[in-house]
């Protein structure tokens, strides 16, 4: 209390400490005690010397000889220190339930420093050179950041010795080379050792005061309590750092798959496993986003198909085998694409087991398998047609020769009509024939250097005094040169057929179009375009026109002998075929590119001849000029989407891809300002590149656009043009090209 003796005697309870406690706390316990029960209870008592304290208290009555109870008798212990011990440890273990840990030693030094009343309390780790590093430092109640110093000659180091020290004063007189307490004033410390995860002595906890530090008796046990909460909260920080390093190693792996994964939960009352993750690319494929992605039962991207079977393959997959499957699936906007499924169940020791899903679009992979089919049927079919038009060919020389010997011998001019007549089928045949062999690749043909630029100028030529005049016949030869090795006749011819063939698409006329340009053909170009040919340099010839086109089904057959889309009597359905063989004669490449009501373009890919290409080389040493501008490509079919990201990613583009006009307008709304340049497909649903571009002109009137298309630039793409778009590209995608369009749009001035 504080009091002397003579102080306190004489006195009553209210007057030491106050009527308002005696009559709340003193009188009631008291008045419980004098009936005959011992009280305890613990209390903080206020002194008026040494302020408040934490007092146990027992009221025990006090009987006389007769056993009555003539008085009570009052107990008070001091247990201040105990109970704020106990309050620290308290706050500790709150802390380390908390799910906010993260500032756990943080709460440590500080309640130390509360409960000892120091000035200074660190938590420390040694370090490698023998420097003690705090891991959390209070100094007069502020945070300290970056504090070491050296263990040697420091108390600390003794504390590591002997597992705990108290220096109540001295402590800098102890240890003069620690130059930590030196600054500090210090002169009570105490400190013990915190073992690391092998139950080495590898940390610190030490609290130092700039006055003598009053050590409380129970104080080493406290601290050691303390050290077993701070040993626990450092392993768990260990190991939940192990987790989250081994769970971003999985995700980078989930996430950089060579396909789309899907973790699936068989584990549901219905038998259909419900996705309880996804990575970037299967979310995308599917078009949903993760959140929508995730929960949904997996039949909802199965087709019918799938969704009938999809219990019936889950059981498959629970047993354990492997299992692989190719079904459609379905995308959110309800579009679908074929899908390769490898499923595994993935079992870990007391969870439920789960399926892991891995998955390949088959787009291009089918797309390719139908390319080849048709390669290797044009290839069978030019085998046999080759070899009837041989044995055909032997008769209608028989037939040629004497129909000439006849109508020479024969006076009746009516039967030498007759003879001539013989010999004009014949020469009709004949004439079959050559295009049979043409297209089998086995007429004979020249091998001269020919200038497509003069062949074709010779065919306009042709086409003008022939044609329908409403049609409109436009050169426009950009290559700068462009021989090549070949036949001029056989080139002739198949450019005519072409023509012809544009002429019967208009009638009603139109535009024809001849286009050259010099191309550089890498293997990931010819393989995205199936195209039969060797990386190099080619002359490009392109033939477009303005007719009705042609549907997806058509283009499998035009090259294929005796095909016709004309009326009975109007065509032999050689004209193609012979264009596709005269094609292959001269080791090129010829596809078509077309959609029914939009018109057709064909491209002639040949080799130049060795002079020309060798100029060529020496005009395009450079590599492809690169980037690294945003981008934004527009396109409805996903293969160009790919091959044009993958180009334009190769080039240091920046690319994001959307697959319909409003799709791509929504986005640009969004996004505007991080857009460096839009490419747009022409043609495309929902909204076409025209009204596209023409909403994107209203969010940005500064916009740079490049449209793309499959045709050369006709009335439809000039009038794009017309609007603001800045250049045009033709598909497919030809890198050289691409990166000097790209490049030429992002320099100019706008």
């Amino acid at each position: 209390m504080g009091l002397q003796k003579q102080e306190v005697l004489g006195h009553t309870p209210a007057e030491l400490f106050g009527q308002e406690r005696f009559d709340s706390v003193i009188r009631p316990n008291a008045e419980r005690c004098l009936s005959g029960e011992e009280v305890r209870y613990e209390a903080w008592i206020p002194f008026p010397v040494s302020g408040s304290r934490y007092m146990a208290i027992v009221f025990t009555p006090h009987r006389g000889d007769s056993g009555s109870i003539e008085g009570l008798v009052v107990q008070a212990t001091d247990i201040t220190e105990h109970k704020r011990a106990e309050q620290t440890l308290q706050k500790l273990f709150e802390a380390l339930a908390s799910s906010a840990s993260h500032d756990f030693f943080q709460k440590v030094v500080v309640c130390i420093s509360e409960w000892l009343g120091c000035e200074c309390v660190h938590f420390s780790e040694v370090a490698a050179g023998g420097r003690v590093e705090a891991v959390s430092m209070v100094v007069e109640a502020e945070m300290v950041q970056d504090f070491s110093f050296e263990l040697a000659g420091s108390p600390c180091q003794q504390a590591l010795k002997q597992g705990y020290c108290a220096y109540p004063t001295g402590v800098t007189d102890r240890f003069p080379g620690d130059q930590h307490l030196v600054e500090l004033g210090a002169e009570g410390c105490v400190a013990i050792s915190v073992p690391d995860s092998e139950g080495e002595a590898g940390g610190i906890l030490c609290a130092l005061s700039r006055h003598e530090l009053i050590i409380p008796p129970n104080a080493e046990n406290v601290l050691r309590k303390i050290v077993s909460l701070l040993v626990a909260e450092r392993n768990r920080r260990k190991i939940e750092t192990a987790l989250r390093k081994s769970e971003r190693k999985f995700r980078s792996l989930f996430e950089q798959a060579g396909g789309y994964c899907l973790i699936l939960d068989p584990n549901t009352s219905d038998g259909i496993p419900v996705i309880v993750d996804a990575n970037e690319a299967a979310c995308r494929i599917h078009g949903y986003t993760r959140e929508e992605f995730i929960g949904r039962p997996v039949a909802d991207i199965d087709d019918d198909e799938g969704k009938r079977l999809v219990k019936t393959r889950t059981a498959e997959i629970m047993t354990g085998k492997p299992f692989y499957v190719e079904n459609i699936h379905l995308r959110k906007d309800g579009t679908t694409f074929p899908a390769a499924v490898n499923a595994a169940r993935i079992d870990i020791a007391g969870e439920p087991p789960f399926i892991l899903s891995v998955e390949y679009d088959l787009t291009a992979h089918r797309k390719m398998q139908e390319r080849l089919r048709q390669s290797e049927k044009m290839t069978a079919i030019g085998q046999l047609a080759g070899g009837i038009a041989h044995d055909f060919n032997n008769q209608l020389a028989g037939i040629l020769g004497y129909a000439e010997l006849l109508k020479n011998r024969l006076e009746d001019e009516k039967l030498s009509r007759f003879a001539a007549n013989i010999k004009k089928s014949a020469g009709r045949a004949n004439e079959l024939t050559k295009q049979l062999l043409a297209f089998s690749r086995k007429g004979k043909n020249l091998s001269i250097p020919v200038c497509l630029h003069d062949v074709i100028a010779e065919v306009a030529d042709i086409l003008e005094h022939s044609i329908d005049k409403r049609i409109a016949v436009q050169q426009n030869l950009k290559a700068t040169n462009a021989t090549i090795m070949g036949d001029p006749d056989q080139l002739q011819n198949a450019l005519l057929n072409i023509a012809i063939n544009a002429r019967d698409a208009m009638p009603e006329g139109g535009g024809l179009l001849f286009e050259t340009e010099t191309v550089t053909l890498t293997d990931s170009f010819l393989k995205a375009n199936s195209l039969d040919l060797s990386p190099g340099t080619y002359l490009k010839v392109s033939i477009t026109d303005s007719g009705c086109g042609m549907d997806a089904e058509t283009q499998k057959h035009i090259f294929e002998p005796f095909f016709t889309t004309k009326k009975e009597g109007k065509g032999t359905g050689m004209g193609l075929a012979s264009v596709y063989g005269a094609i292959r004669n001269h080791k090129g490449a010829v596809n078509v590119y077309s959609e029914v009501g939009q018109g057709s373009t064909f491209r002639l890919y040949l080799p130049l001849a060795e002079a020309a290409q060798d100029e060529h080389d020496m005009a395009d040493v450079g590599k492809p000029i690169t980037g690294s501008a945003r981008i934004l490509l527009v396109d409805d079919e996903e293969i160009v989407r790919e091959i044009g990201s993958d180009m334009l990613g190769d080039l240091g583009y920046t690319v994001t891809t959307c697959r319909n006009g409003r799709e791509a307008v929504a986005h640009y709304q969004q996004h505007w300002q991080d857009i460096d340049l839009v490419i747009l497909d022409m043609v495309m649903p929902e909204l076409d590149g025209r009204d596209t571009f023409a909403a994107m002109k209203m969010i940005n009137p500064n916009i740079r656009a490049i449209l793309s298309s499959g045709y050369s630039i006709n009335g439809k793409a000039q009038r794009i043009l017309d609007d603001g778009v800045m250049a045009f590209i033709g598909k497919p995608f030809e890198l050289d090209k691409l990166a000097k369009t790209v490049a030429q749009v992002l320099q100019a001035k706008r």
